[in-house]
This record gives structure tokens, C-alpha cells and sequence, in this order.
């Protein structure tokens, strides 16, 4: 089933973009997304799709034997076209292994150095490494508690500041979507150490609204539901960030609930409320038609 989605995705981002221009690399990181789905599987399919996202991650494409693909569901040659030696896209395939919490992801990460990523002028792909492998680390601890603290350790480290920051705006990104009210002190300093002014403070307050919704409830999703309401005054970058949790989610009952407020959305009556959500609505119904 997978691979056959595979290599309907395939075909559909090929016709996209005849109609029109999708981000960059889309197709790209949507093809690795599917390959990581595969990854999943504790068979043999599932370690030849973490063996190609590794050879992705690491520049080797010439290593992806057409046979190997066909095995997870790809044309022949697909791997090796150029732009998935792009920085970007080999950046993508790193981030997605580190989701994995196979003790091999981990193992991996861990022997990663920054000399066999090659030369870098983007300087996306070492940072994507560091954010695998601490991503790895994190997922190996269930205490909510000490993945915090695990995580303020991380913003004391001076790799955070590698590549323009991302290792630390990652890490404060998890610390806000957790509701870890504990360690807003730090997330305050981290951020405005790295972003001055009005966009530093915004940055702040952002955090501090999503650490209060998280906050609302025990269930994560009655919590980031309570965002979706049609009569509500949340801004913008709040709704799509509650959006993308419960997307995130992968659940019927989140799905539910998105489509329960692109419905509401679908109600209103022409306004300037209705026009200000409609392109919300419209990407909730994009994502649910994905899944």
C-alpha cells in the first residue's frame, strides 16, 4: 500500500507542477517523507529504506542501485537526479532520521562528523545533523520532565550556535510546543541572545502563547483545538501552528476536529473574519485529502 502511494505521489507532483510552481524541493522532501514512512517497518524493506535515506543524507546517491529502489517502490534512477544532492534536501533526509527512535538511527547520527557531510556553503546540512541526533537522544527519554532539562542542557552548548542558530531555535521550538512553563527563563535568554529587538520579543511572546494552550488541558489535542474556534481572536501564525500539531498527530479524532473547523470556517457568512480564515480552511482540506 505504501509503495504503491509512493508512486502515486510521484506522478502527482510531476503533474503539479506543469500547473503550477510548488515550493522548493517538494517533491523531493515528500518522496523522502514516504521513504521514512517505510523506514518504520522492522523488516526488511524498513532497513533498506533507512540504508537509502543514510546514502541520501550523506551525498552518496551513486550508491542507490536502481534495484534498490524498485525494492521501496521507485523508478529506477530517481535518487540520483541532483536535486537530492542538494543541501536542502539532504538537510530534509537527516531531520527525518532522526525521528526514528531505532537504536540504528541513533547509531548512525552518532557517528556522523561534520568532515563526512563534505563542504557546506549553505550551512544546512551540519545543523540538520545536530538537530537529528539531539532529536534521536530526546526521543530515548519519556519523562517530560527530563526531556526538558535534557533540552536546556542543549541550549548551553556551543554547537547551538552553529550555521546561524538552528540547533537553538529548534530546541526552543520543542521547549514552547511542550508547555514547558519551567523553562521559560531560559527560552527567554536563548531567544533574545540570538534575535534582538521587536522580532526577538514577538519570537517571545509566541512561545509564551503556545506554552498557555499546551497548558489548557491535559489533552494535547482538546488543548490545541480550543485554538480553532471561528469567533475567536487568535492570530494567524497561532492558528496555523495549532493546525499543524493536530496534523501532526496523525489521529482520527484530530482530523476530525480540523475538519470540524474548516466546516465552521465553510459556515460563516461573507466578512472580513470569513476571508481572513478561508486560506486556512482551504489548507486543512488540502492536508486531510494527503492523508
Amino acid at each position: 500500500m505504501i509503495l504503491a502511494r509512493i508512486a502515486t505521489l510521484t506522478g502527482f507532483f510531476y503533474a503539479a507542477c506543469i500547473a503550477s510552481t510548488p515550493p522548493p524541493y517538494a517533491l523531493e522532501k515528500r518522496i523522502l517523507d514516504r521513504i521514512f514512512a517505510l523506514s518504520l517497518n522492522e523488516d526488511e524493506i524498513g532497513r533498506i529504506a533507512i540504508d537509502v535515506l543514510e546514502k541520501v543524507a550523506l551525498g552518496r546517491l551513486s550508491n542507490i542501485g536502481p534495484q534498490t529502489e524498485a525494492r521501496i517502490g521507485l523508478v529506477g534512477g530517481m535518487l540520483r537526479r541532483p536535486e537530492y544532492g542538494s543541501a536542502t534536501v539532504r538537510a530534509h533526509a537527516f531531520r527525518k532520521i532522526g525521528e526514528s527512535s531505532s537504536p540504528e538511527a541513533l547509531g548512525f547520527l552518532t557517528r556522523v562528523q561534520q568532515a563526512d557531510v563534505g563542504p557546506d556553503s549553505s550551512q544546512e546540512i551540519w545543523p540538520a545533523v545536530q538537530i537529528a541526533l539531539t532529536n534521536a537522544r530526546l526521543s530515548k527519554i519519556d519523562d517530560p520532565r527530563v526531556k526538558a532539562e535534557f533540552l536546556e542542557r542543549t541550549l548551553t552548548e556551543e554547537k547551538v550556535h552553529y550555521g546561524g542558530g538552528e540547533l537553538a531555535h529548534w530546541v526552543v521550538d520543542k521547549l514552547c510546543d511542550s508547555g514547558a512553563t519551567t523553562s521559560l527563563v531560559i527560552i527567554r535568554q536563548s531567544i533574545r541572545s540570538r534575535i534582538s529587538g521587536p522580532r526577538g520579543e514577538s519570537e517571545i511572546r509566541f512561545c509564551e502563547a503556545r506554552i498557555e494552550v499546551v497548558s489548557r488541558s491535559p489533552d494535547r489535542m482538546k488543548a490545541l483545538s480550543s485554538v480553532l474556534r471561528v469567533d475567536g481572536d487568535a492570530e494567524e501564525m497561532l492558528l496555523r501552528w495549532a493546525i499543524y500539531q493536530l496534523e501532526e498527530m496523525h489521529s482520527p479524532a484530530a482530523d476530525a476536529e480540523l475538519d470540524r473547523f474548516a466546516t465552521e470556517i465553510g459556515k460563516l457568512p461573507v466578512s472580513s473574519q470569513r476571508q481572513r480564515l478561508e486560506i486556512l480552511k482551504k489548507r486543512i482540506e488540502s492536508g486531510l485529502r494527503e492523508r
